[in-house]
């Protein structure tokens, strides 16, 4: 109740600050259309020493005008997209929280799809039409209206094109019936648990263990790792026994992993949509265990994981078992994870990849996931 209870005042802040930002910069874009108004007006002042101002100042004036206008019109656009993420957000949060739910009211207040008419989006394309006439009559140039209106619809153009963009990626992803997910990195970040555990093997065998090394692991098992690190020192004898001594160090650590709470959101999100979601992961079983025991979230993973006994070979061969269990075909499916590695497996698979982390096409926070599906 108290977690809920602040994330609707958090809500209620953002909301406070982005129609506060609109209001301040509608109240200057008015004031400067005013100022650029009463200077146009000077223009057909006979007895004003202004009245003789040339043509070209009716146009440059309506020029600028009409550039304000298009600006502010995007700005108060993003601001309404802004909002239209934190109503998600937020009725996403009260999904899970349906107990309390009904004592807060809905933050957003009219949700009417006439939102053109709003005076942040309707006053901008009123005033370029009035910018528009201004040019076609006062400044007596057909040329730079034309030229205006090329500049307004290729803006439109853009904009249709993106939308256009979007709406087909999320056709695209409307046939998604499953996702699986990476542990290490994407749902727990494990990488000092892992660096200290192939530096303890380092350390016993008297081999150094490289920044180079540490990034090259991620994402791969520790026969690929321990391979690329031993072969050049001709020490493929201690591979296993080195392997094993990794192991024993991450298992006994395993809890000092941290874990990504927003996760829990996602897959319960998922599964409300009917979406079943399972982990395939280069760690061997005993680690997951260990890492579910302490994070109970994690708990109903035990047995929709795909660890690293269950696969002989590269990680895409564990990806395939997932989808199999699953019963669902990769090319309807998702895998998010966060390493180059992780990259090649879904390609190899054919399912479409999602990267957590740097990358493309990125979330930066598990919750993104879900505006990526329709």
């Amino acid at each position: 109740m108290t977690e809920l209870k602040e994330r609707f005042n958090a809500v209620l802040r953002l909301l406070e600050r982005e129609d506060q930002l609109t209001n301040s910069r509608m109240t200057w874009y008015l004031t400067i259309q005013g100022f650029i108004i009463a200077g146009i007006a000077l223009t057909y002042a006979k007895d004003s020493e202004l009245g003789a101002l040339q043509e070209s100042a009716i146009i440059l004036l309506s020029s600028l005008g009409i550039a304000l206008s298009v600006v502010v019109f995007i700005v108060v656009r993003r601001a309404r997209s802004a909002k239209k993420k934190l109503r998600k957000q937020w009725h996403s949060w009260k999904i899970h929280k349906i107990d309390d739910s009904n004592q807060f009211p809905e933050p957003f207040g009219d949700t009417s799809g006439w939102s053109i008419l709003t005076p942040g989006q309707s006053v901008p394309v009123i005033l370029i039409t009035f910018w528009l006439m201004i040019i076609y009559k006062g400044g007596n140039s057909v040329t730079f209206l034309l030229v205006w209106i090329v500049v307004i619809f290729f803006l439109i153009a853009i904009w249709f094109i993106g939308w256009l963009r979007s709406k087909q990626s999320r056709k695209k992803n409307s046939n998604i019936t499953g996702v699986v997910y990476d542990l290490d990195g994407t749902i727990i970040d494990s990488a000092s648990v892992h660096s200290a555990a192939w530096q303890a093997a380092g350390d016993k065998y008297g081999i150094e263990i490289t920044h180079q090394f540490l990034s090259f692991q991620k994402g791969r098992t520790n026969e690929e790792a321990a391979k690329y690190l031993l072969e050049p020192l001709a020490k493929v004898a201690i591979l296993k026994d080195f392997i094993n001594e990794k192991i024993d160090y991450a298992n006994q650590h395993a809890g000092d992993s941290h874990y990504f709470h927003d996760f829990t959101l996602v897959y319960k999100s998922l599964g409300k949509r009917g979406i079943p979601v399972w982990i395939c992961t280069t760690s061997p079983e005993q680690f997951c265990r260990k890492v579910y025991s302490k994070f109970p979230q994690l708990k109903d993973f035990a047995d929709r994981t795909v660890w690293r006994e269950m696969y002989q070979n590269k990680k895409s061969e564990g990806l395939r078992i997932a989808f199999e269990k699953m019963k669902v075909n990769p090319k309807n499916g998702i895998y998010v994870g966060d390493s180059p590695s992780d990259f090649e497996a879904a390609r190899e698979v054919g399912c479409l990849f999602v990267c957590y982390g740097n990358g493309y096409p990125t979330i930066k926070e598990h919750k993104e996931l879900l505006s990526i599906l329709p």
